[in-house]
């Protein structure tokens, strides 16, 4: 588990988070020692830090539901304080902004549109803070998709003083992903190169490396599947080209790592193969050289060499399974039955705990994908015992079939009675997942976790190939 005085927490604060909370309607104030609104914000705005500074100091461990507890208090207290500003009956121009600001710390977009609207139309405004009104009203219209309103403020920001550089990044973050999701593939790549661009200039600044790192690979990543996604091979090689020089400069094996296997899988996807495994050679040999420390050398290497299997697999027909003892619940088919389907492999056993955490969405994947051509199968193999006792296959076979029940998999279970299949895959280590395309190709293979929003996106994108 993470170091409990996270530097991410304490950064959100000043900006809105997803999922409006309702403001409690207080009852109008009109003492003269009530807060001003900058103390109302104030009060909001720092609640998250000094709750942290607090559970770090009364060595309180970090959880996720300790955070979402404390976002969700930070976020009602916002909404009061909100209620409570917008009763007083006269809001001077600096009412008006922490009014909005408030409302957007709430996750109340559009009580904060109405509010920093009014205040960036002011004649007389602090000019800090009318750029940070205009960097919400770019994100909040991004969001909305209403491009031509972000665009106009974006550039009325950028005529400006003063220009925040983080402030610079998150509205083109923001509109290359709304763009990207309306398929504008231009805008979108303009944008999120000149994100990517600020993150870089950025890089120095900031005074976490993880953060750094973190931006640098989430910035560079998005611009590559952008040019990716539009069809602009060149560019996206381009990008990953210079991605995996970046990462050798500021010395990050796990940068350096995504962009060689990213280009590994483009060359394959757009039929390149030969190109691929000799850039993956080039990739191991000069990884050596854009290395100083001799740990980093050896990371990279072994992150490397552990891929050689899976990239000599993508792009060629899928090994038949072989040794295969038993479909549950259904009858024994081969991957040659299922031509014309989409097929996803999942490589687990009942002793792998990070197994089961895929086992709900691949439950669901089959649920409301089979109908697309979805097949789901989830392949082990027989361990000759159950619960560390010494078993049959008749008796593990049965332990199976309802383990299969009590974890609620809708999908068929492939029982092997060896390990042949796993070594044909390269899956000895669990979990490891393969996705086959109508023409019995394999097109996606990771070993690991956490990878399932680029598991999905690969599932749908073969789907939708006919």
């Amino acid at each position: 588990m993470r170091e409990f005085a996270l530097v991410f927490i304490l950064s959100l604060a000043a900006f809105g988070q997803s999922g409006r909370v309702a403001p409690i309607v207080p009852d109008a104030r009109s003492a003269p020692d009530e807060p001003s609104a900058e103390k109302l914000f104030e009060e909001a705005d720092s609640y998250q830090k000094k709750k942290f500074l607090e559970f770090s100091r009364n060595k309180l461990p970090y959880s996720e539901q300790l955070h979402r507890a404390t976002l969700l208090e930070q976020k009602q207290l916002a909404a009061k304080n909100a209620a409570i500003l917008n009763a007083r009956k006269q809001l001077t121009d600096a009412d008006t902004y922490f009014l909005g600001m408030l409302h957007w710390l709430a996750g109340n977009s559009d009580a904060a549109d109405d509010a920093l609207g009014k205040y960036a139309l002011r004649e007389k405004t602090d000019k800090v803070k009318l750029q940070t009104a205009r960097h919400i009203l770019v994100v909040i219209a991004a969001r909305r998709s209403e491009f031509d309103v972000a665009e106009k403020t974006l550039g009325a920001y950028l005529a400006a003083d003063p220009v925040s550089l983080t402030e610079r990044i998150r509205m083109e973050s923001e509109l290359a992903q709304s763009y990207r999701a309306a398929a504008v593939w231009q805008k979108a790549a303009a944008h999120a190169e000149e994100a990517y661009r600020g993150v870089k200039a950025n890089f120095q600044k900031l005074s976490s490396r993880t953060l750094a790192l973190q931006d640098l690979h989430d910035f560079g990543s998005l611009v590559f599947e952008i040019y990716r996604d539009a069809g602009d091979t060149a560019k996206a090689e381009k990008t990953l080209e210079e991605l995996r020089k970046t990462a050798g400069f500021v010395e990050s094996t796990t940068i350096y790592y995504y962009a060689v296997d990213k280009m590994v899988s483009l060359l394959t996807e757009t039929k390149r193969k030969p190109q691929a495994i000799e850039y993956y050679q080039k990739a191991l040999k000069e990884s050596q050289a854009d290395f100083t420390a001799q740990g980093w050398k050896d990371d990279i290497l072994r992150r490397l060499a552990r891929r050689a299997k899976q990239y000599s697999l993508l792009g060629e027909t899928a090994p038949e399974l072989v040794g295969v003892a038993q479909f549950l619940p259904s009858e024994t088919k081969t991957l040659t039955d299922l031509r014309g389907k989409v097929v996803l492999l999942d490589f687990w056993a009942t002793w792998c705990g990070p197994c089961y955490k895929a086992f709900p969405l691949l439950s669901d994947w089959h649920d409301k994908l089979a109908a697309d051509g979805l097949v789901v199968l989830g392949l082990t193999r027989f361990y000759g015992q159950v619960d560390g006792e010494q078993a049959t296959e008749t008796a593990e076979t049965a332990f199976l079939a309802e383990f299969r029940k009590t974890q609620k998999l809708t999908y068929d279970l492939v029982l092997s009675r060896d390990v042949t299949n796993q070594v044909n895959y390269d899956a000895l280590s669990l979990p490891t997942t393969v996705v086959i395309d109508r023409k019995g190709v394999i097109r996606y293979i990771e070993t690991g976790t956490g990878k399932e929003e680029e598991l999905g996106k690969a599932v749908r994108k073969l789907l939708a190939e006919k």
